[in-house]
């Protein structure tokens, strides 16, 4: 499991530790970025930008990768 976190400065930070968080597993399907998006925008309570986004994703694929 990886933590994305929003920083009480509005920054979403994964690996973080404070602040509002959710946690996200490595699986990976078709419509896994969508999904991943509204998921984390959920639980963040806020949108997550594209940017944001594509951070978890490189996160995610380095913590697969180990």
């Amino acid at each position: 499991m990886l933590r994305i976190s929003r920083q009480p400065s509005g920054e979403v930070v994964v690996g973080g530790v404070g602040g509002r968080g959710v946690w996200i597993c490595a699986a990976r399907d078709a419509a896994h970025e969508t999904d991943l998006r509204a998921a984390v925008s959920r639980g963040l309570r806020g949108e997550v930008k594209r940017e944001e986004v594509d951070l978890i994703e490189q996160a995610r694929r380095a913590w697969v990768a180990k």
